[in-house]
């Protein structure tokens, strides 16, 4: 297999969660695309890559993180992450049926929105990816660089804030 191919593999096997690491940092399709193709110019580079296969993942999610940094630098400001997460859910036959049911859906969706946005950046990341691409804690340790015991932690800590947040607005019970 030839390196351009191997390279093409890498960045292809790891697309989706680092696509979401990087749309939940920046909030914009159109900037994640680009930021996405810095990542892959940095993978191209061989005297930026590890030579070891197995920290690839851990070293894209660095530079994933990095430019996501340096794209937020070049607008001049950063923005916060979910804040243009504002879609509605589709209505469906029964929330037709009562406004009331999708009046409520969408106003527990928006606080479930206004809590993870609350969590700090990477506790809102590991749950991202935890409960979004159904990671094992091993998974996330490994593609993170950090240890299970720290993404063990973080979840723990990140759905404990998560309960007292949603806990006034009566979310959860």
């Amino acid at each position: 297999m030839s390196e351009t191919a191997y390279l093409s593999d890498v960045l292809s096997e790891n697309e989706d969660w680092l696509r979401r690491v990087l749309f939940n940092r920046l909030q914009d399709r159109e900037l994640v695309d680009d930021v996405f193709q810095e990542v892959g110019v940095a993978l191209s580079r061989d005297d930026l890559r590890p030579e070891d296969s197995e920290k690839l993942p851990a070293w894209l999610y660095r530079v994933a993180v990095k430019q996501s940094y340096l794209a937020r630098r070049k607008l001049g400001r950063f923005k916060k992450l979910l804040t243009s997460v504002q879609e509605r859910m589709p209505i469906t036959e029964q929330q037709r049926d009562d406004p009331l049911d999708w009046m409520l859906g969408a106003e527990r969706q928006q606080a479930v929105r206004d809590a993870i946005q609350q969590l700090p950046e990477l506790d809102r990341e590991i749950l991202m990816l935890k409960y979004t691409e159904g990671w094992t804690y091993k998974e996330l340790a490994e593609r993170l660089g950090v240890t299970v015991h720290t993404i063990e932690h973080r979840l723990l800590r990140a759905k404990k804030t998560m309960r007292q947040l949603l806990q006034p607005v009566e979310v959860v019970s």
